[in-house]
């Protein structure tokens, strides 16, 4: 099996649980966020052939490029007696669905000085862990093949014989081409590979893009636009001077987002910034005015701020329009949203709301939306939603070929973050300045919005999902029923939907559940060999651990600290015990351990404050990789580690890691990786957890609630 294939064959599909990055699902490469080498290739070769390579991947060259940053580098021996492959995948396992046939691959590239055109390379699609025919990039593709400067390459999709058009395209694989001399090297650069419909649009662009601001932080400077309307204008060209005059292209983003953060090199320095619109041909717009910010040291309560207005904007910018709902990724024309998901983005934005990043009218409008949608449109069985809904008609949307199934791990983190909205909107909410029927139409949206959360709240039947008035289960589906839910239970994530469960003023769960569910971590390990039950490996709720220096009553050190973390975000664990462990101090001692850990494993290179660790899900053949989410987020329990870390990160790594959305979801230090995608866990987790470390906002929010008030009170004190 040839090495592209193996790699795919280990890579784990993760299906909806990461948002795309910014760029269009059809952009195979754009730039890499990481200089040296690009992680999502692979290269080799026999015989007399050679590819340069970098620990097996493509090179990369930052000096010559036809969008901002980077191209890939295939420098190459071809013989008669030898051969060589060089394959390019989408990145995290993404993969994309041809939509046409008359759909074309694109991509752009450049003949270095010398280059031999019988050299040029052949081209094949990958899919999964196929390929079709081979097919040579030839004049008829290119036009006139000119060294020293940027062709062109534009090939049908219909002319790759053996193409699977049900199949979704993983990648592209360039093999050897003509054969040429011994020891002759020939080099050509490749950029902006995607896969583009046959007529592209057209459009005017004799007028000027338009920037609207830019504002400097210690280390990097937020650019903001205006968004164009014009459909056919693709993309927003950054260019960056340190002088005013001689400007460089720094980055190119999709209209799908109206800011950048540009991290840049040095502080103390003033950075000027103008901008250009591309069409879909990548022809420029007259540049806009030139904008100026300077770049100085901030304090770290400045850092934390900056920190928290970039995670909030990631929600801010992924709201569905006809739902209000989280949508699933950036582009337009989807519109389906997470049900789970929009539970972290109304945490999130609830801060921002607080801290004035998104105003009080708009905060009201958005929530107002999404308790709409959720009564009148939104697919429901006993008042628990499916994972993923369609934003326009409110039904389930569901993996093919499959039945529809209810989560109640995602109604529970909806449901919590309604809490949240709707004791924010009642308790801190303040209209002021309203005059007449606009002051009228406020306060009916507002009264009617929390009504509506408590009617949501209250019409979920969790005893409904209870067997046996003993165990929560994780989902139902009106086609199977509990054939293929999980029982819940255990530290982590399912404690949240126990919570609720035992809260509900209408259907709640009773106390045998909290004590045989609850207390009880399940783990599925086979079938029954006679009926083909579902066999679990039962484990008791406490550890009682000794693990670096630190008793742990409850925790796993080897568990993503995250999934300890997930069901705290608005439950306060501070001064919260019962019968399996004190949560407060058992988180606080769960960090330092797992952070003690990190740093005799060497995850953070040099450097002990770069720690938080987890296994790539995607690639987990691979060593574990640094997760931001982790060592930020502990700010509400460790903020003297997680303070150091979060600058350790925005200085040493934030060139690559943080954005206008915040940190990305991870990166990999020893493989020389980075995640271009962002998990809204990830990017809730961080603003929110900082929150309630410095005024526990959404903590007192959520806990305020009379219904969950009386189950603290009932179960999470040693004197009851």
């Amino acid at each position: 099996m040839p090495k592209y294939r193996t790699l795919v064959a280990i890579i784990i599909f993760l299906g909806n649980s990461f948002a795309f990055g910014q760029d269009y699902s059809q952009v195979l490469f754009a730039n890499s966020v990481l200089p040296g080498n690009y992680g999502y290739s692979l290269v080799s070769y026999s015989g007399f052939s050679w590819v340069e390579n970098v620990k097996g991947k493509i090179p990369l060259i930052d000096t010559i490029s036809f969008t901002p940053r980077n191209a890939l580098s295939l420098k190459y021996t071809s013989s008669i007696r030898g051969s060589w492959e060089s394959a390019i995948y989408f990145p995290e396992n993404r993969s994309y669905k041809l939509r046409e046939n008359d759909e074309v691959l694109s991509f752009r590239i450049y003949l270095m000085e010398g280059f031999d055109l019988q050299a040029l390379p052949k081209i094949a699609v990958l899919q999964g862990d196929s390929c079709t025919d081979k097919i040579t990039i030839q004049n008829s593709y290119t036009g006139q093949l000119l060294p020293g400067e940027w062709l062109h390459v534009r090939i049908p999709i219909r002319h790759f014989k053996g193409l699977n058009h049900g199949s979704s395209v993983s990648g592209i694989v360039f093999y050897q081409g003509g054969a040429t001399g011994l020891e002759v090297v020939n080099q050509l650069l490749i950029d902006q590979i995607e896969f583009i419909p046959a007529n592209l649009p057209e459009t005017d662009l004799s007028y000027p893009a338009v920037l609207n601001s830019v504002r400097a932080y210690e280390k990097h400077v937020d650019v903001e636009w205006q968004l164009p309307l014009d459909p056919g204008i693709r993309y927003v060209k950054i260019y960056r001077s340190v002088d005013g005059k001689n400007f460089e292209a720094v980055a190119i983003r999709p209209i799908l987002s109206s800011k950048y953060t540009d991290m840049v090199p040095v502080t103390n320095r003033t950075y000027y910034y103008k901008i250009t619109w591309l069409d879909h041909r990548y022809l420029e717009s007259p540049f806009s005015v030139v904008m100026s910010a300077s770049a100085a040291p901030i304090s770290n309560d400045a850092l934390l701020d900056a920190v928290q207005a970039a995670h909030i904007n990631y929600f801010d910018k992924l709201i569905e329009f006809n739902s209000g709902m989280h949508k699933v990724n950036f582009q337009d024309e989807d519109a389906v949203v997470n049900v789970e998901e929009t539970g972290y983005s109304l945490l999130a934005t609830t801060v921002g709301a607080s801290n004035g990043l998104i105003s009080n009218r708009l905060y009201l409008r958005r929530v107002s939306n999404i308790v709409d949608f959720l009564t009148q449109s939104a697919e429901q069985y006993y008042g628990v939603y499916p994972f993923m809904l369609d934003g326009r008609s409110g039904k389930g949307v569901f993996a093919q070929d499959t039945a529809s199934f209810v989560s109640v791990q995602a109604t529970a983190a909806l449901m919590q973050g309604l809490i949240v909205a709707r004791n924010y909107l009642r308790e801190r909410l303040v209209m002021r300045g309203e005059e007449g029927n606009q002051a009228g139409n406020v306060e009916e949206r507002l009264a009617a919005t929390i009504k509506g959360i408590d009617e949501l709240w209250s019409r979920v039947r969790w005893d409904e999902f209870a067997a046996g008035d003993t165990v929560l289960y994780d989902s139902w589906s009106p086609q199977t029923g509990f054939e293929y839910a999980r029982p819940m239970g255990g530290f982590g994530g399912d404690l949240l939907s126990y919570v609720l469960a035992l809260s509900s003023p209408t259907h709640a769960i009773g106390r045998e559940a909290y004590e045989k569910g609850f207390g009880v971590r399940r783990t599925l390990i086979g079938r029954d060999s006679v009926d083909q039950h579902p066999v679990y490996l039962e484990e008791p709720f406490r550890t009682d651990t000794l693990i670096y220096g630190y008793y742990l009553d409850v925790g796993r050190i080897n568990q993503n600290l995250l999934e300890s973390y997930s069901p705290f975000l608005a439950f306060d664990p501070m001064d919260k015990r019962d019968q399996y462990a004190d949560y407060g101090l058992s988180l606080t001692r769960l960090t330092q351990a797992y952070k003690r850990r990190d740093n005799e494993m060497n995850a953070g290179n040099v450097s002990s404050d770069i720690w938080g660790t987890a296994q790539n899900e995607l690639e987990a053949a691979h060593l574990p990789v640094i997760v931001p989410a982790i060592s930020a987020s502990s700010f509400a329990y460790t903020p003297e580690l997680a303070i150091r870390s979060i600058r350790r990160m925005y200085e040493d790594y934030g060139a690559v890691l943080f954005t206008e959305f915040g940190f990305r979801s991870w990166i990999s230090i020893h493989d020389h990786q980075v995640s271009d995608s962002f998990r809204a866990l990830n990017q809730a987790a961080i603003p929110v957890m900082i929150e309630n470390g410095r005024s526990g906002l959404i903590w007192n929010l959520l806990m305020s609630h009379e219904d969950i008030d009386r189950t603290v009170r009932t179960y999470f004190h040693l004197d009851n």
